[in-house]
């Protein structure tokens, strides 16, 4: 695959899952409870996306009208990998399409649709203790404590 395929490629799986893509590279998820971004970030050094993820929990942030809002994120990020060893880097020259979308929505489903199906309780426990848990997120512990507090 070529840069403008895997963005298509991306761009039409996120949308297929009830995404809405605003930009290019940045995926949103917005619901009543919170707002989801994917972004896929591309390498200084070579043809290779990582993809990131950030949430926002509206109840700690009622200020904040725009999904687009970039300033505020209740994690420093998550990232989509296979496992706390190996990440999901794309080097997508070596890449098929096909190979791509499914590894793409294996990891998908393994670290972010469970934040959009179940909301502030999964969130919580990925605060508490992200390690017990699969996906790989990065908490401030003023975030965890928010999030904690949260009835």
């Amino acid at each position: 695959m070529d840069k403008k395929e895997i963005q298509d490629a991306t761009r039409e799986y996120f949308k297929s899952i009830g995404f809405q893509v605003l930009k290019k590279t940045r995926f949103f998820y917005d619901n009543e409870e919170l707002t989801l971004q994917v972004m896929m970030d591309h390498s200084h050094f070579s043809d290779l996306y990582t993809f990131y993820y950030y949430f926002r929990i509206k109840a700690l942030h009622p200020e904040i009208k725009s999904m687009l809002n970039d300033e505020v994120w209740d994690t420093l990020g998550g990232s989509l990998v296979y496992n706390n060893k190996k990440g999901f880097g794309v080097e997508y020259a070596l890449w098929t399409k096909e190979k791509f979308l499914q590894e793409l929505d294996l990891l998908v489903k393994k670290d972010v649709i469970p934040i959009i199906r179940e909301g502030i309780p999964y969130i919580k426990k990925l605060a508490k203790n992200h390690r017990a848990l699969v996906p790989y997120v990065v908490f401030s512990d003023k975030m965890r404590k928010q999030i904690l507090a949260l009835k």
